[in-house]
């Protein structure tokens, strides 16, 4: 407890951003739940992004579910791509099920979390890249896909699957919003990670 409180105090104080980063990734390391109120403070609001991101990170690192509205909070208010992002893979490695029903142990459930480790992956590997980019189609170079590539790609990803109805690329995001709907996700949070302004 000394050392969280000392941590804590510095974060509060501490005019160097370089410092308070290394009080966030101590504070992870840590990882008790006497970390959390401090992390997610310095994920709300502190000034710097690189904290910002370091408090994600830990916080996913600590993979304790009842973070998930705060992180969500931040992935829709939060300007740094960045921060974003290191939301994004903390939701992932929290792995928040609660808005799920209860499944036998021979369900759906294994295979969800298979896809959410997958996904974990996926995007830790993209990460890994020298790209980074606001956008999510790019080519090595950074640059954003032109759209009939990525309709291009689309369509064989359908073809591959056996999808033979008609599907568009966009329905995508209403298959997204209305996942979440049947899993009893609030519509506020269903909003906001679709990007809707109310």
């Amino acid at each position: 407890p000394e050392s969280i409180e000392a941590l804590w105090d510095a974060l509060q104080r501490e005019p160097a951003a370089m410092v308070r980063q290394q009080c966030v990734v101590a504070l992870g390391k840590i990882g008790t739940r006497g970390v959390i109120g401090p992390l997610i403070e310095a994920l709300w609001y502190d000034r710097d992004s690189g904290v910002r991101q370091a408090s994600a990170v830990a916080l996913g690192n600590l993979g304790v579910t009842h973070v998930s509205p705060e992180l969500l909070d931040v992935l829709g208010r939060e300007n740094s791509a960045f921060v974003r992002w290191d939301c994004v893979v903390a939701l992932g490695q929290v792995g928040d099920q609660s808005a799920e029903p209860p499944l036998n142990k021979h369900s759906h459930a294994e295979r969800a979390q298979v896809i959410r480790d997958a996904c974990r992956e996926a995007l830790l590997e993209c990460r890994r890249r020298s790209v980074l980019s606001e956008s999510v189609f790019v080519n090595a170079d950074g640059a954003p896909l032109s759209s009939t590539t990525v309709q291009r790609h689309f369509e064989l990803a359908k073809k591959i699957a056996g999808i033979t109805r008609r599907f568009r690329f966009h329905d995508l995001r209403h298959t997204f919003g209305s996942t979440l709907a049947s899993r009893g996700v609030s519509l506020q949070l269903i909003a906001k990670a679709l990007g809707h302004a109310s």
